[in-house]
């Protein structure tokens, strides 16, 4: 399966709107500016480990990897909301036997954490009071289309969650205002 990644941390834009009205049209609709923030990221290689660790009992602290079978499908596929409860084939991988090493890699970059496709804008304009003072509004918007962002999936072998996902990455969509006299 292939993977389309577009990963920019932060593409910005800066617009500015009806800013040549005068008057009584400048001072309601003119001058308005808009900021904009995306961010697209594909997700992060997994690192699976096991429930049982056999080996850091008696050498090297550490996790243990599991066994993985041999030309077995380790993503399942369908939309996010389909696989909350199965990230990942279970039946893929065991946990190896006492004393022996497991066959999946420290990183499976194969498997990869649900990426981020994420938008924050904002509304703000500047008024003018005087000739030396001028009131500042802002309208800002924090993940604006309230998109949900998930956790990454419980990637220990032997836990009764493997393969789960349970938690949320991002905050839903946040609004705040501010005003500001400069003078």
């Amino acid at each position: 399966m292939a993977q389309a990644i577009m990963s920019s941390p932060g593409v910005g834009m800066n617009l500015t709107v009806l800013s040549n009205l005068s008057g009584v049209g400048n001072a309601l609709i003119g001058g308005w500016g808009l900021d904009g923030i995306t961010t697209f990221q594909e997700g992060y290689p997994l690192g699976l480990s096991t429930s049982v660790n056999n080996l850091a009992t008696y050498a090297f602290l550490g996790t243990e990897r599991p066994n993985v079978a041999a030309g077995c499908h380790k993503a399942t596929s369908g939309s996010m909301t389909t696989r909350i409860g199965g990230y990942i084939n279970a039946s893929c991988f065991s946990i190896p036997s006492n004393f022996v090493y497991g066959t999946e890699s420290r990183t499976d970059n194969s498997l990869r954490t649900p990426g981020t496709a994420n938008w924050d804008m904002s509304l703000f304009k500047n008024i003018p009071i005087k000739e030396s003072a001028t009131f500042d509004f802002r309208v800002e918007a924090f993940n604006i289309f309230n998109r949900v962002q998930f956790g990454s999936p419980n990637s220990s072998v032997g836990n009764p969650q493997f393969s789960q996902i349970t938690s949320q990455y991002n905050s839903p969509r946040i609004l705040q205002l501010s005003g500001r006299f400069t003078f």
